[in-house]
C-alpha cells in the first residue's frame, strides 16, 4: 500500500508540474526501445539486476546503460521502499553532453558546470 501511495503522488506531481518528481523503477528483462524520460529501467535476467538503463536527465536525448556486473566501470543500486532507487557512484558522460550527476533516491543531483541553481535553470 504504502508503495501505491508513493507511486500516486510521484504521478500528481508530474501532472501538476509541481516540484520534482522521483524517477520510477522498473524492472524489464530487455531495455524498451523508446525509454520514458521519467523511468529508471533494472534490466534482469531471472530476477536479477545486471544493467540499468535510463535516458539521460539533461535532456539530449541519450540513453545511458549502467553495468551492475564486476569489473570496471561497476555501478551498484540500492532499491528503497517508497519504490526509488539510489545508483552509486556518481554518473559521469565522458563524451556527448558530459552530464555528472548522482541519482539519490530517484532524484538528480547535478555535479559541475551542470549544477542547477534554485530555479532549475544550468549555472
Amino acid at each position: 500500500m504504502y508503495r501505491f501511495l508513493c507511486k500516486a503522488v510521484r504521478h500528481a506531481v508530474r501532472f501538476l508540474g509541481i516540484g520534482t518528481a522521483p524517477f520510477e523503477v522498473e524492472a524489464v528483462d530487455s531495455a524498451p526501445e523508446r525509454p520514458r524520460d521519467d523511468t529508471v529501467y533494472l534490466i534482469t535476467d531471472e530476477g536479477v539486476p545486471w544493467s540499468v538503463a535510463m535516458k539521460c536527465p539533461c535532456g539530449c536525448g541519450d540513453v545511458l546503460f549502467l553495468s551492475l556486473l564486476e569489473g570496471s566501470p561497476r555501478w551498484t543500486i540500492e532499491q528503497h521502499r517508497n519504490g526509488t532507487v539510489s545508483v552509486s557512484p556518481s554518473i559521469w558522460r565522458t563524451n556527448g553532453c558530459r552530464s555528472h550527476f548522482f541519482l539519490k533516491k530517484g532524484l538528480i543531483a547535478w555535479c559541475g558546470r551542470h549544477a542547477r541553481n534554485e530555479a532549475g535553470a544550468f549555472q
